[in-house]
């Protein structure tokens, strides 16, 4: 089970082996922490993104997916990329965002990282409460059993830090 930690940072700033962001399926990054990231990393994850569009995700990369890149210029080495679920108030789909989570670890662990920095996942774009989104995130990565040792919480807002924090006393 990784431990933890909490960040109120910018995500494509922080030394780590990995750092998650979100985007559509069709791998092309937004706003927020994935515009960053995007912007820091260069050109390789932007070439790395329409590689995988073009070969291997060509209907795009499903819900609740993940999938890596190099880091490009960043200080992490690879940049896992994952499509969260939509919140939606007919249909319970927490168990999609947890699962998300859990298979960015798995990526992560795949190439061979064992820290991880992660913004809150669905709160943006995906419209999920947020208060709920990082209580989702905490079950689902403290619940983990993966080579990650160390899981980076990252958001701007000392204001969602705090309920990160508080989630995880």
């Amino acid at each position: 089970m990784p431990l933890i930690d909490v960040a109120v940072a910018d995500v494509a700033r922080l030394t780590v082996d990995a750092v998650v962001v979100a985007t559509g399926p069709d791998l092309r990054v937004g706003a927020g922490p994935s515009g960053s990231v995007q912007r820091r990393a260069g050109p390789g994850v932007q070439n790395a993104c329409r590689l995988l569009r073009e070969t291997t995700f060509p209907r795009g990369l499903d819900v609740g997916y993940a999938v890596a890149t190099p880091g490009g210029d960043l200080p992490a080495q690879w940049v896992i990329l994952t499509v969260g679920p939509r919140y939606s108030r007919r249909e319970d789909r927490s168990g999609v965002l947890r699962d998300t989570y859990r298979r960015c670890l798995l990526v992560a662990e795949s190439v061979g990282a064992r820290t991880l920095a992660c913004p809150l996942l669905s709160s943006g774009g995906g419209a999920w409460p947020e208060g709920d989104a990082v209580d989702q995130a905490v079950r689902a990565i403290g619940e983990a059993r993966c080579g990650v040792e160390v899981v980076t919480l990252v958001t701007a807002d000392p204001r969602t830090a705090r309920l990160m924090m508080t989630a995880l006393e």
